[in-house]
């Protein structure tokens, strides 16, 4: 039941952000943002070990991450409704 929700959940993000006219990118770009924040949390409160391995995923995540969300949603003239 928790998975299915989720889903929903995502479904209704990506309506919403279409609804705003958001880039469609920057909604898979959130959830893998988590990852990064799971292992901060996860170093704090539990003193988990961060292997070099996670801190060059981390490290090649987030700007990728950040370059998808500053990607600007082209918008076609042709198809505009008047």
């Amino acid at each position: 039941m928790p998975s299915f929700l989720g889903l929903v959940l995502v479904a209704y993000a990506f309506k919403y952000a279409l609804m705003a006219q958001m880039n469609q990118g920057s909604i898979p770009s959130l959830f893998t943002v988590v990852s990064f924040y799971i292992a901060v949390v996860f170093y704090i409160k539990f003193n988990e070990v961060i292997s070099c391995s996670k801190i060059l995923g981390i490290a090649i995540m987030v700007p990728a991450v950040v370059l998808l969300s500053l990607d600007e949603k082209v918008v076609d003239e042709s198809s505009e409704h008047t």
